[in-house]
């Protein structure tokens, strides 16, 4: 699955703990600067951010996931 249009992320290793992100809007880019990217994400009530170039590798997507 593409990162770019999937709505739920799981984030780190699977095989310790699911953490479960949903996306919270739409992926932002720029013209300018066309390898950079921005997914808003949510995780509870409380807890958001952003997936972007520099933390991607740390979220994949939940149909993605490699459980052992």
């Amino acid at each position: 699955m593409d990162i770019h249009t999937t709505s739920m992320f799981h984030y780190g290793d699977c095989n310790v703990k699911v953490e479960r992100w949903r996306r919270n809007g739409k992926t932002k880019t720029w013209k300018t600067r066309p390898s950079q990217f921005s997914i808003p994400i949510k995780h509870g009530l409380y807890n958001h951010g952003y997936i972007d170039q520099t933390n991607a590798q740390l979220f994949h997507a939940e149909g993605d996931c490699v459980k052992s």
